[in-house]
Formats: structure tokens, C-alpha cells, sequence
């Protein structure tokens, strides 16, 4: 427990610098036939990527390097006032496996402007025979929530909690994140989820649909987050954050000049995700039910006035934390003021809990003399 009579708050600009270039690699599948061919694709991004040559594939244990091909791309955005660009390379390597097993691609090394950047191992299972491919259509299946284990190997919905045990009250940030590897449409969401267990606030959800690339286990995905909330316990024990229902649908190819496609839809379910909440430890009297890292300033507007005259007194509690879910402090009764309910605004960031409480008072001198406004005890839980 920490106990804060009187904090200043110290603010610390950060500049962050862009790399100049990212490097990843993936691979098309990670289970293949001994008879088929592994692609393997180095990207490399940013605005010196033109000036880095094919990188020099290194021999990789029972695999043999087939050749490669190359693409380029270039985007550009306009940031106050200047335009800058972006390049993407990509060196796309076709590997023949040479036995059956388990095999793994190590981390790949390219050096550039006396940097080393290095790319994530890959396990790679290799079968006997041939293995299909992700395929571009998707067969005669309609709406269902048994997705054949294919499609399910490269359309999936995951919850993903940034903690796995917490304290009652302390707030979890959970992320449904959508993978795909196909061309997706008309995305909705299902059935409103049950958050037993949990005080719930929504931080973001998308109005238009908006995929970034990434790379899970060696395999490229798009991915799109489909919901951002935040949940505080409200009990001790095993909980269970539930899952999340879209339905959504996917763009075949066309198999034929006379065929132009169609969709076959699919409902998502992201599995759920288990918690332990552990009970707070015995707290003080004044401990305000606030879990987090908070700092505390306070101000007046004026220190000189006349009988009758109101000033203003403004509490700032800043940090992260349960921010709606806290009492305030109590200030004690101060002779000749006289102190009027509070105006209170609560600022938080959408993309975590970090925020701000400002408590403003509004506060009557009703004899003179000077007065001396106390301290004020805020006692949290971090």
C-alpha cells in the first residue's frame, strides 16, 4: 500500500525514433509434403529498403534452396508538410525439403549502416507424400460454426489478455484480434458476449474494416482488431473472460472465365480465456478502492480573497489504473469554509487505462484570517 500526502507530477517528453528499415520473414505453410515446395519470403520495409541488396540465403539443414524471385513496392504519406516514402521488398526463396520430421528454419542475419537485424526460427513439420495448399475456394460449406479444420488453420478470432492473474478490482486489457488469410467481407458482430464476474468499459471498437499484416508462428496473416475492453474483476478465484461471436464472410477466386466468384460465410468464436484474481491484501481504513500507479498534484486559483469570496480547488489524480471505480478523498471539515459538491471530469486513454481525475471544489471564505487548506490522503493499491 503507499499512502500520499502531496506528490509533484513530473512530465517527461519521449521522442521515439523509427527504425529505418524492418526485416521479417514467414513462410507460406508450415506443414508440407516431402513432394511439395516450402516459399519462404524475407521482407524488408522502411525508406532505405532499396539500398539493401538479396540477401545471401545460408545453407539450412534438410532443405535445398531452389532459387528465388523478387518484388518491390513503395507507398507514400504526407506527415506535416513533407512527403515521405515507404519501400517493401520482398525475396520469396522456394525450398525443397530433403527428409521427413520436424526441421527449423534458424534466424536469418542481414547487415546494414553497421546494424544487425535478425529474423524469428520457424519449426517447419515436413509428411511423407503432398500436402494441399491454402486453398482459393473454399468447397460447398455455408454459414456454420464447425469450420473445417483448413479454414479454421487460417480464419480464427483470438482473445488476448495482456495479464493472466490479477487482483480484485486491478483491470484487464482483452484484444479479439481476427486472423485471416483469405479476402474477407461484411463483417458483424454475433451475440452480445455475458461478462460475469467482470465490470466491463469498451475502449474501441472499429467502424470500417481495416486489416494489418503480421506474422504468427512463421505464417503471414492479416489481422484486424475487432474489439478492445477493459475488465475489472469482481470477484476472487478462476474466472473465465468469454468469447466473442462474429459472423463474417470470405471472397473466393473465380475458378473459370465464366465463373466470378462468390463468399461462403462463416461464424467466429474465439476460445475462452481462464484468469486467476487474487484477493487485495488488508488494506487501511482510507484505502480508496483505487488499483493501480497514480500521482496526485493539487492547485488553488487564488490565495488571497475577501469574506464571502470562492476560490477554487483542483485535484488531479493522474496515472493508470481503475479510474471509475474509486472513491475520492475525503477532505476533513475546515472552520470558516465552506466547501460545495465537486465537479468531476475523468480522462482516459483509448488505447490503454492510462488517464486523469480532476476534482474541482468549489470553495466559500466565510470569516477572514488565514486559512490553511490540509493535505489530502489518497491511498491506493499498486
Amino acid at each position: 500500500m503507499k499512502k500520499i500526502l502531496s506528490l509533484c507530477l513530473l512530465i517527461i517528453s519521449i521522442q521515439l525514433i523509427a527504425s529505418e528499415i524492418q526485416i521479417d520473414s514467414y513462410v507460406d505453410r508450415t506443414t508440407i509434403g516431402i513432394m511439395d515446395r516450402l516459399q519462404l519470403t524475407i521482407e524488408i520495409s522502411g525508406s532505405k529498403a532499396n539500398k539493401i541488396a538479396a540477401p545471401n540465403l545460408p545453407e539450412i539443414d534438410n532443405f535445398k534452396n531452389m532459387g528465388y524471385s523478387k518484388s518491390s513496392s513503395s507507398s507514400y504519406s504526407f506527415v506535416n508538410g513533407k512527403t515521405e516514402s515507404t519501400v517493401t521488398k520482398k525475396f520469396i526463396y522456394s525450398l525443397k525439403p530433403l527428409s521427413t520430421g520436424t526441421h527449423l528454419i534458424p534466424p536469418l542475419q542481414i547487415k546494414f549502416d553497421n546494424k544487425t537485424y535478425t529474423t524469428d526460427p520457424i519449426t517447419i513439420r515436413v509428411k511423407e507424400g503432398s500436402t494441399q495448399s491454402v486453398p482459393s475456394n473454399l468447397g460447398s460449406s455455408s454459414r456454420s460454426s464447425n469450420i473445417s479444420t483448413q479454414v479454421s488453420d487460417n480464419l480464427f478470432l483470438e482473445a488476448e489478455v495482456d495479464k493472466n492473474t490479477v487482483y480484485e478490482g486491478e483491470p484487464i486489457i482483452v484484444e479479439y484480434v481476427l486472423y485471416t488469410r483469405y479476402d474477407v467481407s461484411n463483417l458483424a458482430f454475433g451475440e452480445e458476449s455475458n461478462f460475469q464476474g467482470f465490470w466491463k468499459d469498451n475502449l474501441f471498437t472499429p467502424n470500417e474494416v481495416n486489416f494489418s499484416a503480421t506474422t504468427r508462428n512463421g505464417i503471414r496473416f492479416k489481422t484486424m482488431l475487432m474489439q478492445r475492453v477493459a475488465l475489472y474483476p469482481n470477484k476472487t478465484g478462476s474466472l473465465e473472460i468469454p468469447s466473442l461471436n462474429i459472423n463474417v464472410d470470405i471472397i473466393t477466386q473465380p475458378r473459370s472465365f465464366f465463373d466470378f466468384g462468390s463468399t461462403k460465410s462463416f461464424e467466429l468464436t474465439s476460445k475462452p480465456k481462464k484468469i486467476k484474481v487474487l484477493p487485495l491484501p488488508k488494506a487501511p481504513e482510507n484505502f480508496s478502492g483505487a488499483i493501480g500507479k497514480f500521482k496526485i498534484d493539487s492547485k488553488i486559483s487564488t490565495d488571497n480573497l475577501k469574506v464571502g469570496d470562492s476560490f477554487t480547488y483542483t485535484l488531479e489524480i493522474n496515472g493508470t489504473g481503475n479510474f471509475k471505480y474509486f472513491d475520492l478523498p475525503k477532505f476533513p471539515e475546515v472552520r470558516h469554509l465552506r466547501f460545495l459538491d465537486p465537479e468531476i471530469e475523468t480522462e482516459i486513454s483509448k488505447n490503454n487505462l492510462s488517464g486523469k481525475k480532476t476534482i474541482k471544489y468549489l470553495i466559500i471564505a466565510q470569516e477572514q484570517g488565514d486559512i490553511i487548506v490540509p493535505s489530502l490522503d489518497f491511498c491506493y493499491f499498486d
